[in-house]
């Protein structure tokens, strides 16, 4: 039999191995995502999405917008959303808690951890 073959099949349980490990770290780290609050209402879940480059946020009551990262937070401006919105992103270091400052209108989204 071709060696090739049994490194496609170890490949292939490989991976199969390390996505369905991770779906447990997953669903944790969800419920551990901070509520926020946009300008100043009340606070509501949201979920958090990372994409590498970029994240979303998914309000439970509709909205969602994606940023991409453009710069580190020592820039004027470091986050840009979908409708091109210039953003300061805020980290407070807790581990999970953030603040979104859009440059142009004042626009803020607090995402704090309780």
């Amino acid at each position: 039999m071709n060696p090739f073959k049994y490194l496609k099949i170890a490949s292939a349980a490989i991976a199969y191995v390390a996505v369905f490990s991770l779906q447990p770290s997953i669903s944790q780290t969800a419920r551990r995502q901070p509520p926020c609050s946009y300008n100043g209402g009340r606070y509501i879940p949201v979920r958090h999405i990372d994409n590498g480059g970029a994240f979303s946020l998914f309000w439970s009551d509709g909205p969602r917008m994606t940023y991409v990262w453009r710069g580190s937070n020592m820039d004027q401006w470091n986050v840009t959303d979908t409708l091109g919105g210039r953003w300061h992103y805020g980290d407070y270091k807790d581990g999970g808690s953030f603040t979104l400052t859009n440059l142009d209108n004042g626009n803020q989204i607090r995402c704090i951890r309780r």
